[in-house]
């Protein structure tokens, strides 16, 4: 990588050979001119030009200080320190029901589809919080662990449906209780978790695991899903599904009163979502009255800008030549002097001018420019140059679809330099973005990054979740059938399971027959109850 970060610079650098012959060509024709009138020494005897020696030094420095404001105003870098970036937030589990009533369509487009997109826009507003994602139905799936990356975690949620766990039914219990667990324990800092669910819950372990969160200083907000009026349950073809326990269409309604005892335990709140309006608003500002404490620090190791061992002695340089005689002394005065001395005054000032603006190029340059700059190499294949200027040009920008067109560009760059797994991180962050365009360029480019990282599977899914939104995608097509057509990568052989040990004789026929109590007990025993009915398949 080169040691240069100001790219007009190095062009300038290369000019100045060019001007230094030019220079020694111009001086050679001076030369050759002064030998028609009796070469130079003669001249400089009857005129007042100052010592061969002295102009030698004069241009030897004025050479010097062009060379090194060349040289400060390439920006060189060199050497790295850590730089520790502090942040601070509130550890937030996401608990999404996924159960097969959030299939119901009295909230549309569906009962799940509305909390997604609630929990995405939950996701684009917040900043500096950790997310965790959690799906559960029967039993609960942890999906994300606490992390920064809210891209990763909309990404996610485009795979939660009813289809992702099999285990039928709706046990918040359970669900509360993995969340419980992705918190690190003890904590300095606020634990939220977000439960989305219509409130049907079939476990009844709900309220317990409720006060365990609230005994571990963690709230619930809980948001209702649906309506009280209901609506049918699909199956998996499509067709209602029917009420084991009654034999008609199974129908779903919102629990309220159950979402809300859970939040009430752990002095959370709830709201419903039923209509066309949001509660993220709500949300934030609640979760706005929470401290906010420190929760992690992570050291960035930063290039370090070294102008200043160049500038200033080209400064100093330019100083002794202005300060040179150009000719030698004789008695003058009066207003030729004056303007002489008032020249050079003016020549001083405009030189030290020029060379402190060349000395500060990167502040000058826009985000604008910096990612011409980069787009610019990038075409060119120089990917590590274009790598750093988009970098530079991402800790400048401050709007977030600004940073999220950046990230998209820096994991482009890093997917071309073969670095996967950066690349993932990148484009996972410019997922986060609200332009369309640039979540399904990111969503194709991701897919790449997986698959040249040998996950085949994610990376067909990220191009089924980009043909979901755009199915006239061309290029998404013929890149999933391509990876389809590969050849998946070979399966060990399956291991034949060892021979079982040899199985002792069945005892005697007669030791199996069951001894009756004695007949003053059969009085006294209870008939067996009757067995708990299992959870309804929604």
């Amino acid at each position: 990588m080169t040691p240069f970060t100001n790219g007009p610079g190095t062009w300038v650098l290369l000019v100045v050979p060019a001007l230094a012959l030019f220079a020694l060509a111009m001086r050679w024709r001076h030369r050759r001119d002064m030998a028609k009138w009796g070469g130079a020494d003669n001249i400089r005897s009857l005129s007042i030009l100052p010592p061969s020696e002295l102009d030698l030094i004069r241009s030897a420095c004025l050479w010097g200080a062009l060379v090194l404001a060349a040289v400060a105003f390439a920006r060189p870098q060199w050497g790295e320190v850590a730089e520790t970036i502090q942040k601070s937030g509130l550890d937030v589990v996401i608990l999404l029901d996924t159960s097969r009533s959030m299939a119901v369509k009295d909230t549309l487009p569906s009962r799940l589809e509305r909390a997604k997109l609630e929990v995405k826009s939950f996701l684009a507003a917040v900043e500096g919080d950790r997310v965790g994602l959690v799906d559960f139905a029967g039993v609960p799936v942890t999906l994300s662990p606490l992390t920064e990356d809210s891209g990763a975690i909309g990404m996610l949620l485009d795979i939660s449906d009813p289809d992702l766990i099999p285990a039928q039914g709706t046990d918040v219990g359970k669900g509360i209780a993995e969340a419980i667990r992705l918190f690190p324990q003890p904590h300095d800092r606020d634990q939220v978790i977000l439960l989305f669910s219509d409130g049907e819950d079939q476990g009844k372990d709900a309220l317990a695991a409720a006060r365990v969160a609230a005994g571990l200083g963690i709230r619930i907000f809980s948001v209702g899903v649906g309506t009280e009026a209901g609506g049918t349950v699909p199956g998996l073809s499509g067709q209602p599904m029917v009420d084991p326990t009654t034999g008609s269409t199974a129908v779903s309604r919102l629990d309220e009163k159950s979402l809300s005892q859970v939040s009430s335990i752990t002095d959370g709140r709830y709201w419903t979502l039923a209509g066309a309006g949001s509660v993220v608003p709500q949300m934030m500002e609640e979760m706005g009255r929470l401290k906010r404490k420190e929760y992690a620090s992570r050291s960035q190791a930063m290039r370090q800008d070294q102008y200043a061992w160049f500038l200033v002695p080209a400064l100093m340089l330019l100083l002794l030549a202005l300060v040179l005689p150009d000719r030698r002394r004789v008695p003058a005065s009066g207003p030729a002097s004056r303007a002489d001395s008032k020249e050079r005054a003016q020549a001083v000032v405009a030189l030290a001018a020029f060379l402190a603006l060349a000395s500060f190029p990167a502040k000058a340059q826009s985000v604008h420019t910096l990612s011409e700059t980069a787009r610019a190499d990038y075409l060119a294949a120089r990917y590590e140059s274009a790598l750093t200027s988009y970098q530079r040009a991402l800790q400048q920008a401050s709007a977030p679809p600004l940073k999220s067109r950046l990230h998209f560009n820096i994991g482009t760059c890093m997917l071309a330099l073969q670095r996967s797994q950066e690349a993932k991180d990148e484009l996972s962050l410019a997922l986060a973005g609200a332009e369309p365009l640039v979540r399904r360029r990111a969503l194709y480019n991701l897919a790449q990054a997986f698959y040249a990282g040998g996950d085949r599977e994610r990376a067909l899914a990220s191009l089924r979740t980009l043909l979901i939104d755009g199915p006239e995608d061309r290029d998404a097509q013929l890149l999933y059938e391509w990876i389809l057509r590969q050849k998946p990568p070979d399966q060990p052989p399956p291991q034949k399971p060892p021979n079982p040990p040899p199985q002792p004789p069945p005892p005697d026929v007669l030791e199996q027959l069951p001894m009756p109590p004695p007949k003053e007990l059969q009085n006294e025993m209870r008939p067996p109850e009757p067995p708990v009915p299992g959870m309804k398949p929604w």
